[in-house]
This record gives structure tokens, sequence and C-alpha cells, in this order.
């Protein structure tokens, strides 16, 4: 895997994909430009199963650590739905940051922030927070 490009695990893909379908039907503004640069980045997604996904790949429940070159970090974990922007450390993937973090690996750098001045954060440390029991119950649903 080289180093920007965008891997999925299957179950994760189809989550998204879900929400993004479901985003479709009705006029979201405040995230318009964010859930149409999520949809572009699935068409340009690796999609592969749990066994086949490399360690390090961002994905859905996975707690994060990124930093800027000024030496501000943080760590988040990443969920599908917005009440993970309500709880402190957890983003939605329908936010800009999250957006920008699913399917990608440690030492990727992604931009966030106005376009004329976007910060630049490298992740860190990934640190997948589902096993593979849970993941057998979210293919189920």
């Amino acid at each position: 895997m080289k180093r920007n490009d965008l891997m999925m695990e299957k179950s994760d893909y189809v989550a998204i994909k879900k929400v993004l379908n479901f985003h479709k039907h009705y006029q979201d503004y405040a995230h318009k430009e964010t859930l149409d640069a999520l949809r572009e980045q699935l068409e340009n997604t690796t999609v592969c199963s749990a066994s086949e996904l490399p360690k390090g790949v961002v994905r859905l429940k996975s707690k994060v650590t990124v930093a800027s070159k000024s030496g501000w970090w943080n760590t988040f974990q990443v969920m599908l739905h917005d009440d993970g922007d309500n709880k402190e450390g957890q983003i939605s993937v329908k936010s800009t940051l999250g957006a920008a973090l699913i399917g990608r690996s440690i030492g990727d750098v992604v931009l966030v922030g106005m376009p004329n001045s976007p910060l630049s954060l490298e992740i860190k440390e990934v640190k997948w927070a589902i096993n593979e029991d849970e993941e057998l119950a979210i293919l189920k649903e």
C-alpha cells in the first residue's frame, strides 16, 4: 500500500455509503462539501475484507492520533454518526476531519480547515477499536 492510498474494510464502506445515500435525499448545507468529498473518496477507495486490511488504516471506531508540524497533537475516535461529535474525543465521519481521516494510514498527511489556511495533520497512530465478533455483528445488520 502506497502512502495516501485509500483502503476500507467492506462493512465500513457499506455503512458510510448508506449514510451518504440518506444524505443525498435532503439538503444538508452544513456538510455538503464534506459529504461530496467523502463520496469522491469512496469512488477511489480499495475495498477489502477485514483480514486483508493492513494494520494502521483508519476505519470506523478507530482511535487516531494526529499531529501538526507545530507540535500540537490529539487523539480522536472516528464514528459513523453525528452523535460522535457530542462526546469528547469522538468525531463523525461526516465531519471535515473524520472524512479526511477515514481510509488513510499511519504516515499519511491530511489537510483540514479553511481553504485559504488549511491545517496539515500527520496520522501518527491508529488503534482499531472493534474485534472480529463486533465486525460480524455489523455485517449481519
